[in-house]
């Protein structure tokens, strides 16, 4: 059952609109309750599931967007931003496209900056206040357009992607020079200060126990080297990852997480 405060299946709270110029377009839809505080944060989380986004209200199922963080988020007081990802719908077309010369990874990050840029100018998200947010492979988006964009405030991922060549669909690509450019590990010390949450299982095959491992313990020495230790939180799941959504507790952690760094 979701928090009875939660507005995600109140159709009043979700504007359906698109956001970008110049012939790129990208589709979103804003939650905002109209009681809220005026500086409360925007959550943006993006998707592969265009239904969702054009209709949180009336689809129950919901891949790759957190639920339980929708009602949790909602309830607390956030706003939302869902938004469809896009460039890792498929992930097929991505390493296709990638082999061809095609670079999904910066045009993620085009994407990612548009839209941060035109929140902030049409007054949905307060600068301070931006929260980045993603699982899998858009948790991969979302720690390498946090580490990109400083104007994202603060992020928490579920199970990212970490080292793509890992995954079936980019075996054999560990030298491409695309997969070089965007290696997330180089990233990791452009995330500190800001905070972030990282939820991860273990014994995550999809991603790579070892690369969960290795990413955890970058991230703890990045953030000790920034004198910022507390800004980062990883967060142990009870399942290997990849293998069905949190426990409840643990998505209950991202609402206290945040409030605790003051969001």
């Amino acid at each position: 059952m979701p928090p009875m405060d939660s507005k995600q299946y109140v159709p009043e709270f979700w504007t359906p609109m698109m956001i970008g110029a110049k012939g790129q377009y990208v589709l979103c839809n804003f939650g905002s309750d109209d009681d809220g505080a005026e500086d409360a944060p925007l959550c943006i989380i993006p998707t592969q599931a265009r239904d969702v986004v054009k209709d949180p209200v009336n689809v129950l199922e919901k891949p790759n967007v957190m639920t339980h963080w929708l009602d949790l988020l909602t309830a607390a007081g956030a706003r939302i931003l869902l938004m469809h990802g896009h460039f890792f719908d498929s992930l097929s077309e991505l390493a296709g496209g990638l082999e061809a010369g095609i670079d999904g990874f910066e045009m993620w990050q085009r994407r990612v900056d548009l839209v941060v840029d035109e929140v902030i100018e049409r007054g949905l998200g307060v600068p301070g206040r931006i929260v980045f947010m993603g699982s899998s492979r858009h948790g991969f988006g979302v720690l390498y357009g946090t580490a990109q964009n400083e104007k994202i405030d603060a992020a928490v991922v579920i199970g990212p992607v970490i080292h793509w060549p890992w995954l079936k669909e980019f075996e054999g690509m560990d030298n491409h020079p695309l997969i070089r450019k965007h290696n997330l590990y180089d990233l990791v010390g452009r995330l500190p200060p800001r905070p972030l949450q990282v939820q991860q299982g273990y014994a995550d095959e999809r991603i790579g126990q070892h690369h969960n491992e290795r990413l955890a313990a970058m991230l703890r020495e990045a953030y000790e080297a920034s004198g910022s230790p507390e800004r980062l939180a990883l967060t142990p799941m009870e399942i290997p990852g990849h293998s069905g959504g949190p426990p409840m507790h643990v998505n209950e952690t991202v609402v206290t997480f945040l409030r605790a760094q003051g969001f």
